[in-house]
């Protein structure tokens, strides 16, 4: 095989692995987006610059380890099915507020300011698809409920 040939093989099989990807996780960590939190009547309540993760140790990893979480940013966690989630502060060093979102993007319920290095549980006991990680205290400031919407980036 010729040598542009190869590499034109090449770079086809990188295409199409970075299309099915969606754009989220790549070799150097996990895609940012930009996602719209609505209210009532398609209201803009907040933009968020989340990373976006879906991978088993990603998802693991969380925001574990990080000294802050900047206003306005956070991490969106993507399953592939939609059951009720279970999550836990363990070596997460900031507070923060968990939504927890169904399949159609609609917050299903909220944990605020929840605690840092605890093990504890931390559930809505109904099922989500999407996990949405924030510093404590934005939903409040930002006036986020359950029943918002999630204007999801894929």
């Amino acid at each position: 095989m010729r040598p542009i040939a190869i590499l034109l093989l090449v770079f086809s099989a990188v295409a199409v692995v970075s299309c099915r990807s969606g754009g989220r996780e790549g070799p150097s960590g996990p895609a940012t987006r930009s996602i719209e939190i609505q209210g009532p009547a398609g209201a803009v309540l907040a933009e968020v610059q989340v990373e976006v993760v879906s991978t088993p140790d990603a998802t693991a990893r969380g925001l574990k380890y990080r000294d802050e979480v900047p206003d306005g940013t956070g991490m969106l966690f993507v399953f592939s099915d939609e059951v009720v989630r279970s999550f836990w502060m363990q070596d997460t060093r900031v507070p923060l507020d968990i939504l927890f979102i169904d399949r159609d993007g609609a917050i299903v319920g909220i944990r605020r300011n929840t605690v840092p290095f605890s093990e504890a549980s931390i559930t809505v006991g109904l099922p989500s698809k999407y996990v949405l990680e924030v510093a404590a205290g934005f939903c409040s400031r930002e006036g986020i409920h359950r029943g918002a919407r999630i204007v999801l980036p894929f």
